[in-house]
């Protein structure tokens, strides 16, 4: 008994999708114009789609770090190396937000595209979008295009000159940059900008890329060059006592030109005690240059974090929005609306009767 109900129900079930399918075919005509019309639209929004441009620079990432401190380092109380720590800042999905940041994007934002116009100058002329979030305070743009505006250093326009930037590092930050790896075996990263300006993709891609470098180099380096530092000065003073000393020791002589035979010592011991100096200062004097020169040697062999392998190169890969995809897409987009919107006319209907 349960199983001819069940073949009951089946039959009703392919019954009732006939129906439905046949209600449908009756309105071909409508599903046929919400069709054309959806491939009018998917046409006319990718041809309204910007043409992009997309750079990008291929490079591997390097965790290179120099060794502890020598025995002529110690002499000098410094740490040449021991700098290791400032890794793994640099690793994995720390360095991709790296490129993010508000702070690096802020600074490429406010270099120089060419010799007068600045990035987010250019940012302004090219993002059809942001131009027009404008467009209700024009006096904006006159700040915008005024290139003093971004490079003074603190004035009581910063708060608007901050809320400009800040606006345009979140678009550029959402749409404008990719980071990732391009295997999860390979050690190769790709930083890669897409714009809507040829010269802008590649220029911007190739600032940011350096300015990381250097906050890498800052970061990393910056005990190294810390240490340099205090050892130049312990030179410079060490040979300023050296230079007092000898001149001290040529004085000695020349206050003493006819000294008596009997009062040698007036000669003699402020003479011992200058030598003396200058030969304490010498030998203080070389070993710290020593310990200067081998600083120099490990901030020199600290690897960049970024070793280029494929650097941007015009022409630039060109990205179109596809208009047979957008055109299928609104099509069937459509067909699919048309027919949820009949089905469910025709539901009501039945339920209703």
């Amino acid at each position: 008994m349960q199983k001819s109900q069940d073949e009951i129900a089946l039959k009703d079930l392919f019954i009732y999708i006939g129906k439905g399918v046949k209600y449908l075919l009756s309105k071909w005509y409508i599903i046929l114009i919400f069709a054309l019309l959806g491939t009018a639209a998917g046409y006319f929004l990718a041809k309204s789609k910007e043409v992009l441009y997309t750079a990008t620079t291929t490079f591997i990432l390097e965790g290179n770090s120099t060794g502890g401190p020598s025995g002529l380092a110690a002499l000098g109380g410094m740490t040449v190396g021991g700098m290791g720590g400032a890794d793994g800042l640099f690793q994995g999905e720390s360095l991709f937000e790296l490129y993010k940041s508000r702070s690096i994007l802020r600074k490429t934002l406010i270099r120089k595209i060419d010799t007068a116009e600045l990035f987010v100058q250019k940012f302004y002329q090219i993002n059809r979008g942001f131009r027009e979030s404008l467009e209700e305070r024009p006096e904006l743009a006159v700040k915008i295009a005024d290139t003093e505006f971004f490079l003074a250093p603190d004035s009581l326009e910063s708060r608007t000159r901050d809320s400009i930037l800040l606006r345009v590092c979140d678009k550029i930050s959402d749409s404008y940059i990719e980071v990732d790896k391009l295997n999860k075996k390979a050690n190769l990263i790709y930083v890669t900008v897409s714009a809507e300006d040829e010269v802008f993709a590649k220029r911007f891609n190739e600032e940011l890329v350096n300015n990381v470098n250097e906050f890498y180099l800052e970061t990393k380096g910056g005990i190294s060059r810390d240490n340099i530092a205090t050892l130049q000065l312990k030179v410079d003073s060490v040979r300023r006592a050296m230079s007092r000393s000898i001149s001290s020791s040529q004085s000695v002589t020349d206050h003493t030109p006819n000294l008596n035979p009997t009062r040698q010592s007036l000669r003699s011991i402020p003479l011992q005690e200058a030598q003396l100096s200058t030969e304490s200062s010498r030998g203080v004097l070389a070993e710290l240059t020593r310990n200067l020169e081998q600083a120099k040697i490990a901030l020199s062999k600290e690897a960049p974090i970024i070793k280029i392998v494929d650097e941007v190169m015009f022409p630039l890969p060109i990205n179109r929005a596809s208009i047979m995809l957008f055109s299928i897409g609104g099509a069937f987009l459509s067909v699919f609306l048309v027919i949820l919107v009949l089905s469910t006319i025709k539901i009501i209907s039945h339920i209703v009767k």
